[in-house]
């Protein structure tokens, strides 16, 4: 995945003529320290899926509604390593296969209508993660029972907590929090805007030609494109 800031660099430009360039900077590692929590929870992968499976169900059921249908989802999960890669001359294809595939496949093939299936060690992950449960039982899941014998399986019910990748407003106190950084350099940036307009108006006033209008002002840094400030994160 990549990420940027498209104008980042006029951004701190402007901030730096006007002797702001230090709080520009620590604005920007507030950033980058914010994203890089996100990759603190190796499950995290994990959990995203649950609450797309749980999304999806929700989504079919909206369907239903406006459609008169009673559709329903036959989910399955599972977690683990694979084996990836392209196949084929003429017609290549991706494709992944191992244990972890044949588990998830059955998860499925094996559920009921309008549930999502997950294997214990699934389930042992994300119901510490604020998702709820209803176990299921033992079951055959055909090419890995032969070998490991019946599978304990749980049905996954809904998100006990909030989701931890949706934001929630930041408890920093102090000058140097989020919220007054940014509100100091949008501050910042409109007093450089203003005593532009004022020194050009003066100017062509002492000139003899009739005053600027705000929207005559157009600033340089809107017209040319800048580098941004980039954040990337391998998932």
């Amino acid at each position: 995945m990549f990420a940027s800031i498209p104008g980042f660099a006029d951004f701190y430009s402007q901030t730096e003529m006007n002797n702001q360039g230090v709080e520009c900077l620590r604005l920007l590692n507030e950033i980058i320290a914010d994203f890089d929590e996100q990759c603190e929870d190796k499950w995290g992968h994990l959990c995203a899926l649950a609450d797309f499976a749980i999304a999806l169900k929700e989504s079919i059921q909206e369907i239903n509604k406006h459609s008169f249908n009673n559709f329903e989802l036959r989910i399955g999960m599972a977690h683990g390593s694979v084996v990836a890669g392209v196949i084929g001359a003429k017609k290549p294809q991706y494709d992944i296969w191992g244990k972890t595939v044949n588990l998830s496949s059955r998860m499925d093939s094996t559920g009921v209508s309008g549930k999502i299936q997950v294997p214990e060690d699934t389930y042992l992950i994300l119901k510490e993660r604020g998702f709820a449960f209803e176990y299921r039982g033992e079951i055959y899941v055909k090419g890995i029972s032969e070998q490991e014998g019946k599978i304990r399986t749980h049905f996954l019910l809904s998100r006990v907590q909030p989701n931890p990748l949706i934001l929630q407003p930041r408890k920093i106190t102090g000058q140097y929090s989020l919220a007054a950084v940014v509100l100091g350099l949008v501050q910042s940036l409109n007093r450089q805007k203003q005593k532009q307009i004022l020194t050009r108006t003066t100017t062509r006033a002492h000139e003899g030609a009739p005053p600027l209008q705000p929207e005559d002002v157009i600033s340089a840094r809107w017209l040319r494109g800048g580098r941004g400030a980039s954040h990337r994160s391998g998932g």
